[in-house]
């Protein structure tokens, strides 16, 4: 358990990693709520050329 909370206190802050996302999705809500805005980002990015440039955040939006 010590170990679990280092690496949990090494980890960017919240705030930061949205600071640096294109898009947050936010999964503390209902399965239903979440796939929703999967489907809406989805669509989004597929209409889009946007999903083709890397952001600096890319990689934090998915430790959220």
């Amino acid at each position: 358990q010590e170990e679990a909370e280092q690496r949990i206190g090494a980890q960017m802050p919240l705030k930061e990693k949205r600071g640096l996302a294109n898009h947050v999705i936010e999964n503390s809500g209902s399965r239903e709520d979440t796939h929703r805005q999967v489907l809406r980002l989805h669509t989004k990015l597929e209409d889009s050329m946007e999903f083709l440039v890397p952001s600096p955040g890319s990689a934090a939006c998915f430790y959220i």
